[in-house]
């Protein structure tokens, strides 16, 4: 006997797979179905076909799919160090560039001693007594300055007994008011003592030289005036002097050619020294400021 359903909306008894209804005329739906038979009419969901063949085998892929995106993130914190890193150390050098004052204060830019001494008008001279003015106040850097007249300045420091040991260990203090020229004029008290070489000598005055320059300023270097002892020693250390000066093409100054006696060639003219033939008088220390050639100071000015 076939197996009769009843019509969800009129009740009548229909074949159980009729989809009208010929007493009330209604449609019917998959509803009317048992709930095992629907069950059995859903679809079953495929499983993915992953190509996996056990649970091994799933989790090696699992483990792979981590390692490559612990090495990628890992990948990702090494490049944004490298960054940073980069960063700050071109922070560092722009900031150092532009000098960037920090907290309130303000900064301002310093010109070198080397560039002020280059540009300024001044001159130094380092010696012993001679340059000091032991017989008169009114020495040869006197002189000179008022032959260059203007806004040049010309400091005396001459320091009676000085050897060119003792100037070269105050150099600093000459250089100290960062002139554009340092006369040097040593060597009549290492001659006098005897106990200083030549060697020494020169070498003292080199250094001088080397300091001068390298505080950006210009050495002048001056033979030594005529004495009444160690005479060929002296011949020796002015000839050095005026050579090395044209090596280095530093201004050289002539004292001993004007010092110098024509009536006995060597010795100190007595009309220019005083009374112990070394020690420039007033008409010395003025021949000495007129013999300056003003065009080693004033040349390119």
């Amino acid at each position: 006997m076939e197996e009769k359903k009843p019509c969800k909306f009129c009740g009548a008894l229909l074949p159980s797979n009729a989809k009208f209804c010929t007493s009330c005329g209604s449609f019917l739906s998959s509803s009317l179905l048992s709930p095992s038979k629907r069950a059995n009419q859903r679809p079953k969901r495929q499983p993915k076909n992953t190509g996996l063949r056990n649970e091994s085998d799933r989790r090696q892929v699992l483990g792979n799919r981590r390692s490559s995106k612990f090495q990628l993130t890992s990948k990702r914190v090494f490049q944004g160090v490298v960054l940073l890193i980069f960063f700050l150390i071109l922070a560092v050098i722009v900031g150092g560039a532009l000098h960037i004052p920090t907290g309130g204060n303000t900064t301002t830019t310093t010109v070198s001693s080397s560039l002020q001494a280059l540009h300024a008008h001044s001159i130094v001279c380092v010696g012993d007594s001679i340059t000091e003015g032991l017989a008169d106040p009114n020495n040869w850097p006197n002189h000179l300055k008022t032959r260059l007249g203007g806004d040049w300045q010309v400091i005396n420091q001459g320091v009676g007994g000085d050897k060119t040991a003792d100037m070269f260990a105050r150099i600093d203090e000459a250089l100290a008011s960062n002139p554009h020229f340092v006369i040097i004029s040593g060597g009549t008290n290492d001659l006098a003592n005897g106990d200083v070489p030549l060697a020494t000598t020169q070498a003292n005055i080199r250094e001088m030289c080397t300091r001068i320059e390298s505080h950006g300023a210009v050495p002048v270097l001056c033979t030594v005036p005529p004495n009444n002892y160690s005479l060929e020693q002296r011949d020796i250390l002015n000839g050095w002097i005026a050579e090395y000066a044209n090596s280095k093409g530093y201004g050289l100054i002539d004292f001993y050619a004007v010092i110098d006696n024509p009536a006995n060639p060597g010795h100190s003219n007595p009309l220019l020294v005083m009374s112990d033939g070394i020690h420039p008088n007033a008409a010395g220390y003025s021949a000495m400021g007129n013999a300056i050639d003003l065009g080693i100071f004033t040349a390119g000015n």
